[in-house]
């Protein structure tokens, strides 16, 4: 398992790539290469990210990309109707919609912040 600081390194990475600041076509170091590699294992843990290189590799990123945006879009909605239950004195409503979101999601990072706000 990636440690967090990792994987906070590599979510800046991911940023900066769907932000448009790292240039298109340009060949990526082996740090960057480890770090998206982390995303991979993190948000796609069906793919063996250890096997792909080249164009299966740019074209993963890409996954990589869309999938943090869903699980970043069903980490806000869950989170939305987390509070909107919590608010409302539905705590076990609450609780149980943040449990679901963990269950289904397969990333440590974003199961991480629903993690955070159970405790």
């Amino acid at each position: 398992m990636a440690k967090q600081g990792d994987l906070d390194h590599a979510y800046e990475l991911l940023r900066k790539f769907k932000d448009g600041e790292l240039e298109a076509g340009r060949l990526l170091s082996d740090s960057e290469v480890s770090l998206f590699k982390l995303l991979i294992n993190d948000l796609l843990p069906e793919r063996i990210a250890d096997e792909v290189d080249g164009e299966k590799f740019e074209d993963l990123i890409l996954e990589v990309a869309q999938a943090d945006s869903r699980w970043n879009r069903a980490l806000g909605d869950a989170l939305h109707e987390f509070y909107q239950l919590r608010d409302s004195g539905n705590n076990e409503g609450a609780r149980k919609r943040l449990e679901s979101f963990v269950e289904s999601c397969p990333s440590n990072w974003y199961r991480g912040y629903a993690l955070a706000e159970l405790e």
